[in-house]
């Protein structure tokens, strides 16, 4: 499984309405959030030293990859977003406690 998926991703950009098609053409059902959580997974299984290919994601699509410059800008653009997610997480709660009039909430 893990190959047809590996495969269905390929060494050039593809986005991940490309990627789905491709695994639907050969029969995978794999839909979209599954198909994160694997990419999640096999990049674990990277990060763990199980694996010697590591699924690049950037802004244009995903990619299977060893090259090291590829795998730094992908690390570089899953801080980028983190950064951005973590920005909106503090100005949503710190909406919520102006609207409600109450101090920052305990989580």
């Amino acid at each position: 499984m893990d190959e047809i998926i590996l495969q269905a991703i390929g060494s050039d950009w593809s986005t991940r309405a490309q990627i789905i098609k491709r695994l639907r053409d050969s029969g995978n059902r794999m839909n979209e959030r599954s198909f994160r959580y694997w990419v999640e997974d096999w990049n674990q299984r990277y990060c763990d030293q199980e694996v010697d290919i590591y699924v690049a994601h950037g802004p244009n699509g995903y990619k299977v990859t060893q090259d090291i410059g590829e795998i730094k800008a992908s690390v570089a653009d899953l801080k980028c977003r983190a950064m951005d997610m973590l920005k909106k997480y503090s100005e949503t709660r710190k909406a919520l406690g102006r609207r409600l009039q109450t101090p920052l909430f305990e989580e």
